[in-house]
This record gives structure tokens, C-alpha cells and sequence, in this order.
């Protein structure tokens, strides 16, 4: 057992699980994990026992697959998880070549339950902050030393840096962009503790080049075409078949002899190990900056350009999409327009304007709120009282056909034109960023300084630009003095939203609020750590006055200690109904102006352990599953643009925040001198919380609470006239 490397994955993944626990805020009770842990081991035994294996049960295999689902899985039902440890640890016994298993038991048992059960994985969770991927890249070599596949992980982790490079040298994507990718600690989870189990990886180094080679291969592939996530578990899932076949192909032509290379990976492969570790820690913390909204404004003349906080709406089912874009922009009409990147070339019919209410009342709705209570009379039965608390410029008549020319002549073709509401709205592709900037340019805009840079991912990647500029004889029209919010719909594999664009002309960080509308389910984040905001805290009661600094205040604190590179959720819950509610939930109409078009769908078929979509409620709200995020972002933190997936999580979450006024009457009953004494521990731990939340002074918390003097403690006299004046 000295020798074992399992020993050493069982300690360091452990450690990683309490870390993810206690300073990730993972979703797992200690009831959760130790039921696991404890299922996975019998169900280790109990599968040698019923399957006739011929082999010894081997528990520490099993903890390894119950310790990485806990690492890598997610669901809002509990039992999936020793579930998706048993199918892991059965895949083992029932698919096997020539005595061996070939498939990686916790890849597989974790991609089937994805499948077949209410969970997601879950690989945003990790954040990306340095620390963690150093730590479990230096702690898996450590375990790879034992276990001998070093070359497997060295392979798969040179073979995906060279086709990452490659994309981001043909996109022109900024060094940043790799650097993000790399800082993930899901992949390095994946790298040293499934792509190099002995068990299911070739016996021969050259096949275990092989395959790790392929593995990183297909899961680029995967990604960059197919626009799938978490592709390297897929791949592995692929590649694995070809596992016994390098094995059966290199049996068949080796000369057996003996092989003693086997046994040491490489030569001097501890300095490899030690040179390895320093340039994957080099590689992580070297300093990048990159300027980085869903479109970015551009101005006529040297207007200053503001976009400091916008709202989208992405109402999502499958590959389908209505996005629906509201600015806070204030200025002259005439002087803006809008370029958004977009996957397809949009249909006339597939784009409006709506009346901005109605995003006006989903913000209420989904706001985090402040609840009040009043504390009942101590000294009599309780009852408890509570209350809940875009755009462009017209520009002047221009000859259609000198437009187009020049255009052409710029590698820029106009694809559709059209008249939406109170916009003019162009659809372009370009085949160079520089080109595409000079027509724009050409067009009377001044383009911010590194627009052709931001540009050229997005031109090389295929998508077209939607340019949107005001129409100022339809916006006379329409009697609005605003411009109203955009909407257009497409169908497009990518779940993603644009936000580099939006800090070529930013004036600091960006605030950005997005609403998901789903048929069920929570929306969260990829590829960036998507913690909850901090929430049912009970602050002070004279918050209720200042609630507006307390939540940016507090929102300000939460970013900086996750390092300002994080999406908060601060909202997730069915719109069929609320508790509390801060605005009523909106109405099939109000549903349906956000492009909401299932509302009227027979309902699906109930699965076995979900909870199945509500029908209508009349009178009240709809069955859609609101998400709301909101993000502060800027060029230093937030290098790519946000990708996101639908989770199978229909828990409710909302970000709520307390207080309790005192009761002020007579408090003259033993439990009423209770209650006094109790009451001066709450109020000096609501203003703990307060300072915690906000980074507010304590001591000028203090001064602004109402001072409570402790209640006396009485003796045998002084309770004796209690209980008689009670008569």
C-alpha cells in the first residue's frame, strides 16, 4: 500500500473537495458527500459479490469515483449522487476486453447520468483563480510519478496548448484568452486524475501518446464546431474504444522481452516534473490585459460614449434564442448606433421593438429584495406581522448603391436592410476587421481606438455584424422620447453573449444584468466562477433607508473577493410564482413580448425525480424559469465573452436581505426580560453581518442603531411581582 498512488488521489482530491466546500460555496452537504463515499464503497463490494467478478473489491478505487463525481457533478437531488457512483463503479464489471475495463468508470458513470438523470456538470465552479490549478497540477504530478503516466497528461496538455494557440492566432484573439482558458480547474482535474488512470489508459507509452493526442484533438474539435461544453469528457468517452485496440496492436507486433522503460516514465523524469510545475505556474500568473457588452456604441463626431450598465433579455429552449437588448443610454438619439455580433443573417421578421415596461417589471420582479419584520409581543401567543418590501443616430439620406459599392470594395458586403421601429438596421459580413472598420468609418462613425482587433475574432469566426441606427422621422413617429429596447431571434447552436466589444468605449467597469426565460431550469455560466450572491441576511434595521448604497455596496465587496472575475446569480426561480414577491410575475402577454413561445405547448411528460413544469397559474404568473445574473466586467478580469448552458436545476434562489424591528411595548413577563437579553446579541450580530457584507466601519454601524440596554436579570422578589401584577 506504500506504493499505491490511489492513496495519494484519495488525499488530494479529498483536500480539493473541502476546499471547493468551504471556500467555493459547493452545493454539498456533509450528509451528501458521506452518503457517497459510504454507497460507493458497498456498492463496491456488493457488485463483486453479485457480478462473480474473480477479483478483490477494491474500496480506495471506489472512493476515487465517489470523491471526483462530488468534484465534477452537480443536481438538486441528492440521491443522484450515489447513484451516478454506482453506474460509474457498475461500468467497471459489465464492459470489459480480454479481462479489463476500458472505460474510464467516473467519466462514464458521470456523461450517462447527464443523460439519464436530473444533474449537470458543472465546470464553472471552479473559478479561475491561479492557486487552484497550480495546486492540483503540482499534487497530480506528484501522483503521476506514482502511477506512471506522466507522458499520457504531458501529451494531452501540449497537444491542446498548440490547437489553442493556433485559434487564437487565426481569431486574433489577445494572449489573455489562452491564459483564461488554461486557469480552469476542472481541465486540470480532468488531466491528472481521469485522462492518466492506469486502468483505462493504453499499457504501452507510444499508445498512450495516441490517445491522449486524440483526446485533445476531438475535444477541440467538439468545441470549436459543434459548440458542445465540457468536450474533454466527451472525447475521452469516444477515444476510449480505442484503448484495448492499441493495446491488441502493439501486443501483436512488440517483441516481449522485457520492457523496463515501462517502468520509468522517462528518464530524469523528476527534474521533468519539477520544470514542468514551474512553467505551468509561469504560464498561469503571467500579467495579460485585454480591452474587452453584447455590441459596443459607436459615435458620430467625438461624443464620449457611456455604456456603463445594460439589461438583456435571452429567452432560451434548445438551440433557439430571442435576445432582447435595453441601454441606459442618455444622450442625443442622432449621435449612436449599435454593432452586435450574430451567428445567422437575420430575417425582417424575425426582429421589434417592445415597450421597455415590460423589462422594466421583469428588473422588479427578479430584484433582490429587503424584507421587513415586526417582532411579536414576547409576552403574549405569537404572531409575526411582515411586508415584502441602443442605439443609433439617423444618419441623412445616402445613395443605396454608392453604399454598397463602397462597401464591396472593402471586403464588407450589406447582407439585409430594414426598418424596425424607430431603427435602421443593417446586417453585414466582412471578410477583415480593418475593412469592416473603414466602411464604418466611411459612414460617418468614430470608431473607437482597437475596434479592428476586437473585430477580427468575430469576423473570423464566421458571424455577422447587426447594425442598428435611430431613425429619427420613425422616432417622431412613435411618440416615444426614449428608444425602445431591440429584439430579434435566431437558431444557433452557440450559447454565448458578447461582451468584448462593449470596453473598447467603456468609461471604467461595466455593469450588465441578463434574464434567462427557460422552460425550467437555472442558466449558469461556463466558463467563469458563477457564485450566488450573498443572501437571507439579517442587516439593521436603518438599511430600509439606504437600501440602494447597502446593495452596491455589498455587491462591490462580493465582487472583489471573488477578484472581480465572477457572474453573481442573484435571482433563480419559477415565474409561476414568488414568496415574497417584490413585483407581481409576469403576465402571458407581457411573457409572450419577450418572445416567450411555449407558453401555450402541451406540457411534456413527467420524469421520474422532476419536478414537472407548473401549468398557468390564472390570474397570476406563467411557467417560465426566470434566471437573473449580474456581472461587473472589465478588460483586466473578463478576457472572453461569457458562454453559458441550461442546468437541470429548478431550485429556487433569490437574493434576499432581512430586518426586524424590536418590540417596543411593555416586556414585563419572564420571557419578555428573555427577550431584551437575546435582543442585544441580535443587534450586535446584524451589524457584524452588515460590516461583513458591505465593508462598512463598524463603529459607524453602531452609532447608527438604536442603543439596547440588556434587560436586568431579576432575582426571587422581582419575579414574584412580575407573575402577581400578571392578575
Amino acid at each position: 500500500m506504500k506504493q499505491d498512488a490511489r492513496i495519494w488521489q484519495v488525499a488530494v482530491l479529498g483536500g480539493v473537495l473541502l476546499f471547493g466546500i468551504f471556500s467555493l460555496d459547493f452545493p454539498l452537504s456533509f450528509p451528501v458527500v458521506g452518503g457517497t463515499l459510504i454507497g460507493a464503497v458497498l456498492g463496491e463490494y456488493l457488485l463483486g459479490l453479485l457480478l462473480r467478478a474473480g477479483r478483490e473489491p477494491r474500496p480506495l478505487s471506489a472512493v476515487i469515483s465517489a470523491l471526483s463525481v462530488l468534484l465534477l457533478f452537480r443536481s438538486a437531488v441528492w440521491w443522484t449522487y450515489p447513484l451516478v457512483s454506482l453506474i460509474a463503479l457498475s461500468s467497471k464489471y459489465v464492459i470489459r476486453f480480454r479481462g479489463r475495463h476500458w472505460l474510464n468508470p467516473t467519466n462514464c458513470g458521470i456523461l450517462l447520468s447527464v443523460l439519464l438523470l436530473p444533474g449537470w456538470i458543472s465546470s464553472g465552479q471552479w473559478g479561475h483563480m491561479a492557486i487552484l490549478p497550480l495546486a492540483l497540477g503540482g499534487l497530480g504530478i506528484v501522483v503521476l510519478l506514482r502511477a506512471g503516466r506522466l507522458d499520457s497528461a504531458l501529451t494531452f496538455l501540449a497537444v491542446s496548448a498548440l490547437l489553442e494557440l493556433t485559434r487564437i492566432i487565426y481569431y486574433g484573439y489577445p494572449l489573455a484568452v489562452f491564459l483564461h482558458r488554461y486557469n480552469n480547474g476542472a481541465l486540470w482535474l480532468f488531466t491528472f486524475y481521469m485522462l492518466t488512470d492506469p486502468k483505462t489508459t493504453p499499457q504501452y507509452r507510444s499508445g498512450r501518446v495516441v490517445h491522449a493526442g486524440l483526446t485533445a484533438l476531438l475535444a477541440f474539435f467538439l468545441a470549436e464546431w459543434w459548440y458542445w461544453k465540457d468536450t474533454f469528457l466527451w472525447a475521452l468517452l469516444f477515444v476510449a474504444p480505442l484503448v484495448p485496440l492499441l493495446d491488441w496492436l502493439q501486443d501483436r507486433t512488440r517483441q516481449v522481452v522485457h520492457t523496463p522503460a515501462e517502468k520509468e516514465e522517462f528518464p530524469m523524469k523528476r527534474q521533468l516534473a519539477r520544470a514542468t510545475l514551474v512553467l505551468v505556474g509561469l504560464a498561469l500568473l503571467w500579467p495579460a490585459h485585454l480591452y474587452a457588452f453584447c455590441g459596443f456604441y459607436v459615435a458620430r463626431a467625438d461624443s464620449t460614449l457611456y455604456n456603463s450598465a445594460s439589461q438583456v433579455v435571452v429567452v432560451r429552449d434548445e438551440d433557439k434564442t430571442v435576445l432582447t437588448m435595453a441601454n441606459n443610454y442618455k444622450g442625443d438619439p442622432k449621435e449612436f448606433a449599435l454593432v452586435v455580433p450574430v451567428p445567422v443573417i437575420l430575417e425582417r421578421e424575425m426582429m421589434r421593438v417592445i415597450d421597455p415596461k415590460v423589462i422594466t417589471h421583469l428588473d422588479a420582479y427578479s430584484a433582490p429584495r429587503l424584507v421587513e419584520y415586526f417582532d411579536p409581543n414576547p409576552c403574549a401567543p405569537r404572531t409575526a406581522e411582515s411586508s415584502g418590501a441602443v442605439l443609433a443616430g439617423a444618419g441623412a439620406a445616402r445613395n443605396e448603391m454608392a453604399m454598397k459599392r463602397g462597401a464591396q470594395a472593402l471586403g464588407v458586403t450589406v447582407e439585409a436592410e430594414y426598418t424596425v421601429g424607430e431603427y435602421d438596421i443593417v446586417i453585414l459580413s466582412a471578410q477583415e476587421s480593418e475593412g469592416l472598420e473603414t466602411w464604418l468609418r466611411q459612414n460617418n462613425y468614430n470608431i473607437p481606438a482597437g475596434a479592428s482587433q476586437a473585430l477580427a475574432p468575430y469576423i473570423h469566426g464566421d458571424l455577422k455584424f447587426f447594425v442598428a441606427k435611430v431613425n429619427l422621422k420613425e422616432q417622431a413617429r412613435s411618440g416615444y422620447t426614449s428608444l425602445r429596447p431591440l429584439q430579434f431571434a435566431f437558431a444557433s447552436p452557440r450559447f454565448m453573449l458578447p461582451i468584448r466589444l462593449g470596453m473598447l468605449n467603456a468609461d471604467g467597469p461595466q455593469e450588465l444584468l441578463i434574464y434567462f426565460l427557460t422552460k425550467q431550469y437555472r442558466v449558469e455560466v461556463t466558463n467563469y466562477r458563477n457564485p450566488k450572491l450573498p443572501s437571507d441576511q439579517e442587516i439593521p434595521a436603518y438599511v430600509k433607508e439606504e437600501f440602494k448604497k447597502f446593495y452596491t455596496d455589498m455587491f462591490l465587496t462580493a465582487t472583489t473577493k471573488e477578484n472581480q472575475a465572477a457572474v453573481f446569480t442573484e435571482y433563480a426561480w419559477n415565474m409561476g410564482w414568488c414568496d415574497p414577491c417584490a413585483a407581481e410575475p409576469l403576465s402571458q402577454p407581457e411573457l409572450e413580448s419577450l418572445g416567450v413561445w411555449w407558453l401555450n405547448e402541451s406540457p411534456e411528460a413527467p420524469v421520474p425525480g422532476i419536478m414537472p413544469m407548473p401549468r398557468p397559474i390564472p390570474g397570476g404568473g406563467m411557467p417560465a424559469f426566470v434566471t437573473r445574473l449580474h456581472v461587473r466586467y472589465d478588460a483586466q478580469h473578463f478576457p472572453e465573452d461569457l458562454s453559458f448552458k441550461i442546468t437541470q436545476d429548478d431550485s429556487n434562489f433569490q437574493g434576499r436581505y432581512v430586518i426586524r424591528h424590536p418590540w417596543t411595548g411593555a416586556t414585563t413577563c419572564r420571557a419578555g426580560q428573555a427577550y431584551l437579553q437575546e435582543l442585544v446579541k441580535q443587534q450586535e450580530a446584524r451589524a457584524q453581518t452588515l460590516a461583513t457584507l458591505t465593508g462598512w466601519d463598524m463603529q459607524q454601524i453602531r452609532t447608527r442603531m438604536p442603543a439596547m440596554a440588556a434587560a436586568p436579570e431579576q432575582g426571587w422578589s422581582g419575579r414574584i411581582k412580575a407573575l402577581f401584577k400578571g392578575d
